[in-house]
């Protein structure tokens, strides 16, 4: 959100992540997690589930592991790919996830009573919390997205981790935010808690040391004693030269991640430069999702804006202090501390409110600064620091750029809304002539064929620039989710895609390169119908059912599947039998549905002369539309 104050720049709040800190603090779902986290240690079970029965929600808590199987992988990284199906049928593509989390996960999801336990609450209609503490923390993330993606209409479901490690790529994390998950997820992270950040070195620098630090971890949990960083080099084997390689390993490639992500290299000569350096050092994939709270001696900061995050995990744990001693044996102690952070939280903490223009002023200059440079103070960060400051500077300036960008094109949906509203006029003039306005596009008889030819151009220059910002990440990542731009999306597609299919088979292009949905549809209207299938796949309930036909057929490719019905049969009528079938399916569930037009039924359309004279006898005598369209079709029309 754009705030404007006293005539400056416009900065940036990002409210969603100080909204769920609030949730997590005024409801006291954080102690109530971690306290669950901390049982999950204590039994058998790979999880553990408490009921809130006043609340109205269940909180199931998955327990960390102490042997370095789960972190093992074939990749560098431990880094492994996963396609768009079953649980993680959100992505839009194939994308990383870390093996030994995954594995892990699946292990749990399909060999323990999980899934019976998730069905009973989905049923009780209570909220779903997920939570855990380290491996358990990223075993619940997985386990969020998996109910949500298996039970999106029906379930409630959060999640909370606290020490996490980062566990899916760019593309994984972008889909999720591009779904609207972002405030789903809480990830607590204490700014010198290693594991947070272990993932961005390679497994081979930090196998051996995990070998040892995690049965110590573990014995901790479940013992439910909080480590006392003076006592850390007397209860666990290690050298202080054996956990200052650790941090420093892990911080090095840290920083070789920070320093290649998009916001540091804003003013990088050119992307291809970055690019052939990224592809030389084979930094680690992981990337951070959700909403973070970060936690520290002065107070806690929530932050959604996951390039800050990422700047975030590096600049704490690099800003741990002079003495090398104490900042390595602290990013182990701080992993099993998270039960001692709450006070401090309920009592000082910071609201994190944004990254704005003068973030970087040496000098806070209005009440707005100086709320800046408090929240960096909570972290340790002061304003004496530059190198976060430019960073996180860095960041808000390109959620700035993506907002402004988003406010510049519906300004220009505006423009475009002129351009539709002149072919609904088209529409209805057509059909007050008697003729569907997809049968008037294809004769392109009358000068008003022509405007609307010229209206239809415009409106796919427009679509095809915003479809190319989402591509080039010109545009807020959960852009498509947004509901004005769905529902702009679909009223496009379904008043103008006809007319596109209209043309394509009017200057004969099927002959040429094939038939529309094979090989002649644009890619504006495929990704523009997934925006309307992930919104609708999302929603909590089924959508009512119509009580009159739609205006617009809202199968946007009914027409495309006549055309090449009629040419296939045209060339073979037998072999063709197979589609008709398909054919008169989907129509007669249209009209079961009422998503057919009624323009469809005027005695001059495509449709009806195919029915009427292209479609041979016996083939309308054994068709399920046959009684349909003796009569039926009338009164369909009337109640349009």
């Amino acid at each position: 959100m754009f705030m404007e104050s006293n005539g400056a720049s416009p900065r940036l709040e990002f409210d969603a992540g100080c909204q769920v800190g609030d949730i997590l603090v005024a409801t006291g779902l954080l102690s109530e997690t971690w306290n669950a986290s901390c049982s999950a240690y204590r039994t058998a079970k790979p999880f553990v589930v408490y009921r809130e029965e006043e609340e109205g929600r269940v909180v199931i808590a998955f327990k960390g592991y102490p042997d370095f199987e789960v972190f093992k992988g074939d990749g560098k990284f431990g880094e492994c790919e996963i396609e768009k199906n079953g649980a993680f049928g959100f992505l839009d593509e194939a994308a990383l996830v870390h093996r030994g989390v995954l594995r892990k996960f699946m292990d749990i999801w399909e060999n323990s009573e999980i899934q019976k336990e998730v069905l009973t609450i989905v049923k009780e209609k209570k909220t779903l919390v997920f939570t855990g503490h380290s491996l358990g923390g990223a075993i619940a993330s997985l386990a969020t997205l998996c109910v949500w993606e298996k039970y999106q209409r029906r379930a409630t479901v959060f999640c909370v981790t606290f020490g996490c490690p980062l566990i899916g790529d760019d593309k994984f994390c972008q889909a999720i935010r591009c779904k609207g998950l972002t405030t789903k997820f809480c990830h607590v992270v204490s700014v010198n808690d290693i594991v947070s950040r272990v993932l961005l070195a390679p497994l081979e620098l930090i196998h051996e040391f995990m070998l040892t630090v995690l049965p110590y971890w573990f014995k901790k949990m479940v013992e439910g004693i909080n480590d006392k960083i003076n006592n850390v080099m007397a209860d666990i084997p290690l050298s202080s030269q054996q956990i200052a390689d650790f941090y420093f390993a892990v911080l090095h490639h840290a920083s070789a991640v920070v320093t290649l992500s998009k916001p540091a290299c804003m003013t990088a000569p050119s992307s291809m430069i970055i690019d052939s350096i990224k592809s030389v050092f084979n930094l680690s994939p992981y990337r951070p999702f959700g909403c973070y709270l970060f936690c520290s001696k002065s107070g806690a900061v929530c932050v959604e804006n996951h390039e800050a995050v990422l700047q975030l995990l590096y600049y704490t744990l690099e800003n741990m202090g002079a003495s090398l001693d104490l900042a390595g044996k602290a990013c182990i102690s701080e992993h099993t501390e998270y039960g001692s952070c709450f006070a401090r939280i309920l009592s000082h903490r910071m609201r994190y409110g944004g990254l704005g223009a003068h973030l970087a002023l040496p000098v806070a200059t209005s009440p707005y600064d100086i709320c800046i440079a408090l929240q960096l103070e909570a972290l340790g960060l002061g304003l004496h620091t530059m190198g976060p400051q430019l960073a996180l500077q860095h960041a808000g300036e390109v959620e700035m750029r993506l907002c402004m960008n988003s406010s510049k094109q519906v300004g220009e949906l505006s423009k475009a809304q002129r351009a539709m509203a002149e072919l609904e006029w088209y529409k209805k003039r057509c059909r007050d002539e008697g003729v569907g306005y997809y049968d008037s596009f294809r004769l392109q008889k009358d000068r008003k064929d022509f405007r609307a030819n010229i209206n239809c151009v415009r409106l796919a220059v427009f679509w095809d620039e915003i479809i190319q910002m989402l591509e080039n990440n010109e545009l807020p990542e959960d852009f498509p989710s947004r509901n004005k731009w769905i529902y702009s999306a679909t009223a496009y597609r379904q008043l103008v895609e006809p007319l596109e299919i209209a043309n394509y088979y009017r200057v004969g292009k099927h002959e040429v390169s094939g038939h529309y949905l094979s090989t002649g549809r644009p890619h504006r209207y495929q990704i523009l119908e997934k925006w309307l299938e992930d919104k609708v796949k999302s929603e909590k309930q089924e959508r009512k059912p119509r009580t009159a036909p739609a205006s617009l057929t809202q199968d946007s490719c009914f027409w495309a599947y006549l055309e090449e019905l009629r040419h296939s049969f045209e060339k073979n009528p037998t072999e063709s039998i197979p589609k008709l079938k398909e054919f008169e399916k989907r129509v007669m569930h249209m009209i079961d549905v009422q998503e057919l037009s009624s323009e469809v039924f005027l005695d001059n359309s495509s449709f009806m002369i195919w029915w009427k004279s292209e479609l041979p006898p016996i083939y309308k005598h054994a068709s399920c539309l046959s009684c349909f369209m003796d009569e039926g079709w009338k009164e369909y029309c009337k109640l349009g």
